[in-house]
């Protein structure tokens, strides 16, 4: 720094900020030279010092400042203090004289610090924005970036404003690269959604934004190409011009989540029976603007290749049927809410004889048990029952168990949602008789908040001798199948009151997941039936009968002693993987 008269003088800076330039390195296609990555990193050494330096000449100029001002207030009050006596007229100019000064030289100050604040705050701006020029991310290859594009811009919610909700719009706009890349890739435009709503022509907000809904749907749908498109739509409206444009492309559309209403014969004729060649998934979600309401299943007469269907706003009627007539002998994957006519459910189940996997969700409203006897190639069943049934009537999973012979099951998920105070009581009786008609090598079973006793647990897992994956959570209330009991006969050598053979239960077992709400989980048993189950010494496992434990999650609620789950992490280490959560500690024990 240096000083001329009262002024301040700022050193000259090493690094000369050339912001123009900068911006259009951040937005250039492709990353820097080696020996631009050099120069970046000089000039960001420089940038450094010269930050340092800044800092320094602020505090210089302060101190400047304050000794200026100090050395005036004292030759002023040194003068003042000869002449006071004599002249008072004389005092005064001084005075003023010494507040001129001192205002001259703080206007001087201020003017300099101010240069120097904003030159200190664009180089330090500067110096932030040069380092992302060596950002890893710059580095990464075009074929990778593509991926995570692809991971990203999973959905691309038009209807929504926020930040990153237009995936791909979002990755476009920050640099020439990245919208190059994704310009490039179709697939990134290719996943849709939309809500379509009403437009009040009287508002210039409305026509406004519907305009701009309708530009996006029709840059996306160019961008995309000829890519199958993966859509999510809510119209709820049917005459919106974006919708037209959606319905335009039906030949394009493979996925579809529909969770519209239903608008009777004011739906645009395009609706009325559309081409859909490619269409692979229908799901028609449960939507409040439903009102019970199907929605147009007229616009999917055409679609002769439907493979996974999930319906859960309206019941599978004669039309409903008719409808996917073509598509049911097709299905592989059906989906759906049990409203009631459990009959007419299993009768539309004869027609799928491609049908590998079903989910069934059901509220027991007014089910008739259906007792007759079916078969089907049904590999993965998966029954929500959300809700505990009248004492006089059989719940919907109980129905769905008594009728149905699945013997090429592999997976099974049985789980309850309904209220902590209804605790779901499972007759062991219809589970037991459904493994035995079926015969099936289940390999997963899965049983949630449903009210069944240890024994009967046991039971239910000597009929199956396959299984290799097993879920298991107690209810909150009502009996626990997760005993320490149950625990035990799950021990490889060790019998136990409820499991006599001299054979393992569930021999094949490699994945055990519980999930405990019971306060007295004994962890000394858990950790001895795990340490059995442990057997990565092929001969070992040969002649105890058993396979190896390659999994285990635990979660507990109320206080644990970690310690005692301490001789499980020998395992962690030796390649099983162990999970042991505790929700009211915040996280995980093991």
């Amino acid at each position: 720094m240096v000083a001329s008269g009262n002024l301040i003088k700022p050193f000259e800076p090493r690094v000369k900020v050339d912001t123009l330039q900068l911006n259009e390195q951040l937005r250039s296609s492709y990353g820097l030279a080696d020996t631009q990555l050099s120069e970046i990193k000089e000039i960001l050494q420089l940038s450094k010092k010269d930050i340092a330096d800044y800092n320094s000449e602020i505090k210089r100029a302060y101190a400047a400042y304050d000794a200026e001002t100090t050395r005036i207030k004292a030759v002023s009050n040194a003068n003042a203090a000869r002449i006071c006596a004599r002249h008072e007229a004389e005092m005064k100019h001084i005075a003023a004289t010494r507040e001129a000064e001192i205002g001259k030289v703080q206007a001087a100050h201020s003017v300099d610090m101010h240069r120097m604040h904003l030159r200190h705050q664009g180089l330090k701006k500067y110096t932030e924005k040069l380092s992302t020029l060596l950002s890893p991310i710059r580095r990464i290859p075009s074929e990778l970036l593509l991926r995570i594009f692809v991971f990203f811009c999973h959905q691309n919610d038009l209807s929504s404003y926020e930040p990153g909700d237009a995936a791909a719009l979002t990755v476009g706009a920050v640099c020439t690269r990245w919208r190059q890349l994704a310009v490039s890739q179709p697939t990134l435009w290719a996943n849709l959604k939309i809500q379509f709503d009403e437009i009040d022509e009287t508002s210039e907000d409305e026509t406004k934004l519907a305009a701009q809904l309708t530009f996006r749907v029709e840059l996306h749908l160019l961008r995309s190409q000829n890519q199958p498109l993966s859509l999510h739509l809510n119209p709820l409206t049917a005459d919106h011009p974006a919708l037209i444009l959606i319905a335009s492309e039906s030949r394009r559309w493979r996925r579809l989540i529909y969770s519209g209403d239903d608008f009777g014969l004011d739906w645009n004729n395009s609706f009325q029976s559309l081409p859909l060649p490619m269409l692979e998934t229908v799901d028609f979600e449960d939507s409040e603007t439903c009102d019970g309401q199907s929605p147009p299943l007229e616009a999917f007469a055409q679609a002769p290749n439907i493979r996974e269907l999930s319906i859960h706003s309206f019941i599978i009627d004669e039309n409903v049927a008719a409808t996917f007539n073509t598509a049911w002998v097709k299905l592989t994957d059906l989906s759906y809410h049990l409203f009631d006519n459990l009959e007419g459910f299993l009768s539309t189940l004869n027609y799928c004889s491609k049908l590998r996997r079903l989910t069934v969700s059901g509220e027991n409203s007014d089910l008739v048990p259906v007792y007759s006897i079916r078969s089907h190639l049904i590999v993965s069943l998966y029954i929500l029952n959300s809700a505990s049934p009248p004492s006089e009537h059989d719940s919907m999973l109980e129905c769905l168990l008594s009728s149905l012979t699945l013997p090429d099951l592999t997976n099974l998920v049985l789980l309850h949602n309904g209220h902590v105070e209804e605790p779901f009581l499972m007759p062991f009786l219809i589970l037991e008789d459904f493994f035995r008609r079926s015969r099936c090598a289940l390999s997963s079973l899965n049983i949630e908040q449903i009210c069944i006793t240890d024994t009967e647990m046991v039971a239910l897992l000597a009929h199956l001798p396959c299984l290799q994956e097993l879920t298991c959570e107690d209810p909150d209330d009502g009996y626990s199948p997760i005993t320490m009991p149950f625990v035990r006969s799950l021990h490889t050598w060790e019998r136990d009151s409820l499991h006599h053979s001299i054979e393992p239960l569930v021999p094949k077992l490699r994945s055990l997941t519980l999930k405990v709400h019971n306060k007295g989980f004994d962890s000394s048993t858990f950790v001895d039936t795990i340490t059995s189950r442990w057997l990565p010494d092929e001969t070992s496992a040969m002649q105890l009968g058993a396979s190896c434990l390659r999994s285990i999650e635990l979660h507990l609620d109320g206080a644990v002693d970690a310690q005692a789950y301490e001789p499980l992490k020998q395992f962690d280490k030796a390649g099983m993987r162990v999970v042991v959560i505790c929700e009211d500690q915040d996280g995980y024990i093991v």
